[in-house]
C-alpha cells in the first residue's frame, strides 16, 4: 500500500498533475474523515476510488501500482480501515 499513502511527487513525476484531476491518496483520506468532510460512507468510497482511477489513467493496467490499488476495491471500505488504523 505504501505507493497510496502519500500525495504522489510532482517533481518526480512531473506530468501527473496534468493527467490526474483529482489526486488521492491514504493520507488525504484519513485528513478529510478527521476533518468530518464525508457525510456518507458512500461519500468517503467515491473519494476513495480515485485511487484505483487515478492509478489506471497514471500507471496504466499492466503497473503493479494498479495491481495494489485494485486490491482496494471493492469494497473500498479495506481503504477505510487502513485510513484509520494509521
Amino acid at each position: 500500500m505504501e505507493p497510496f499513502t502519500k500525495p504522489v511527487d510532482t517533481t518526480e513525476f512531473p506530468t501527473y498533475e496534468d493527467i490526474v484531476v483529482h489526486p488521492v491518496d491514504f493520507t488525504s483520506l484519513e485528513r478529510n474523515i478527521k476533518r468530518k468532510f464525508y457525510g456518507s460512507t458512500e461519500a468517503f468510497s467515491a473519494d476513495a476510488r480515485w485511487i484505483v482511477h487515478n492509478s489506471v489513467i497514471f500507471n496504466g493496467v499492466l503497473s503493479p501500482h494498479y495491481s495494489i490499488s485494485f486490491s482496494l476495491s471493492p469494497p473500498s471500505s479495506n481503504v477505510g480501515l487502513v485510513c484509520m488504523s494509521r
